[in-house]
Parts: C-alpha cells; structure tokens; sequence
C-alpha cells in the first residue's frame, strides 16, 4: 500500500513504474506466505507477468527519455496524436500492470485473491484491494498525463513514433504477457506441480 501510495505521488516516469514493482513484488510474497497452493500460484504467475509488464514500460519510458530527455510527467501531453504507435503500446502495458482481464498480472492477483480469501484472512484482503485501486489510479494517471490531453509543442518540436526494432521488442512482450493470461494451460500444470511441492513439502 506504500509502493503504491507513494507512486500516486511521484512525478518521474521511472519512479511511478518502479515503486509499481515494488508494490507487485509485494503482492507476490503476500501470495508466497500464505502458504496456500492458491497463493504460491498467484504469486508465481504474479512474478513471471511483472518480469514482462514492468520490462515493456521501462523500455517505452527509456524510448521517451532517448528522445525527449526528460523524464517529469509536466513536460508530456496529447502524444497519442504523434505517435499512435508508442501510446497503444503504453495503454496496453499500463492495463497489464493494473491487472487488466486477459493479462497474466490478472490472473496472478486473482489466485493471491482467491487464497486470501479461503483463509478469511479480510483485514489483508482490504488492503489488497485498497492497494489495488491505488494500482490503479496512479497507472490512469501515468497514461492520461502522457497521451491525452492538447499536444504542447513549447519543449519538443520533434516526434518520432516507434521504429521497427522498438515495435518488435514490445510486441514480444504483449504476445507474450496476453498469451500467457489467456491461455494459461501453456504452463498451468508446471505452476501446479510447483506451487504444491512448496506447500506440502
């Protein structure tokens, strides 16, 4: 609820994403020590979908930095109008990171949710969803400072959209984050099989 607190408050691209994967990480262990085979799936799935939610929105905050050398939300406005490209990518991975239906990150919180929820466990229940919301907030937020808005030309006068090379390495990373929340029977039995030596050893 820190993290997550703390990244409503930041103003620095790199900071609201990283205090974002302090906030999953702690989400994660929340499913580890609940020492539930829910929990432990959870937090295995929560784990493999921040290595590639959290990897796509430092890369297209480091394309912003590379261009415009600034990272301070008071300088971006209105970028879906310049480059359409780099603001789907960035919706989709800011829906990834607040769980979005159909990502992986959705489906490790609902297991971490679920397990929480068999121990009635409700004063860490609340939290989880008070830190979820919050979650959710401050990626609104990130994404509505950045691409809506009126496009302000008065610090860059340049806008370049994503090359090819930037576009294959996110697309990689959407396949990979959305396949894996929509078709998770890819790996299912192997978080199964995990999560159950963990609990019953």
């Amino acid at each position: 609820m820190y993290a997550s607190f703390c990244a409503i408050r930041q103003i620095d691209i790199k900071r609201i994403i990283a205090y974002s994967s302090i906030a999953h990480v702690n989400m994660s262990i929340i499913g580890f020590i609940s020492m539930n085979v829910y929990g432990v799936i959870g937090a295995y799935a929560s784990m493999i979908a921040h290595s590639f939610s959290s990897a796509a929105l430092f890369v297209l905050a480091g394309i912003l930095y590379e261009r415009f050398h600034v990272r301070l939300l008071n300088y971006y406005r209105g970028l879906t109008v310049v480059m359409p490209l780099f603001s789907t990518f960035f919706f989709i991975h800011c829906a990834g990171n607040f769980s979005f239906p159909g990502s992986l990150n959705f489906l490790g919180e609902f297991f971490i949710f679920l397990s929480i929820g068999s121990q009635s466990s409700m004063f860490i229940l609340v939290c989880l969803i008070a830190s979820t919301t919050a979650v959710l907030t401050y990626n609104l937020i990130l994404f509505n400072n950045i691409c809506f808005g009126t496009l302000d030309t008065n610090y860059f006068s340049r806008f370049t959209d994503l090359d090819k090379y930037e576009t294959a390495v996110l697309s990689f990373l959407t396949l990979v984050l959305f396949t894996l929340g929509i078709v998770p029977q890819i790996f299912f039995d192997t978080l199964v099989l995990g999560a159950t030596c963990i609990v019953h050893r």
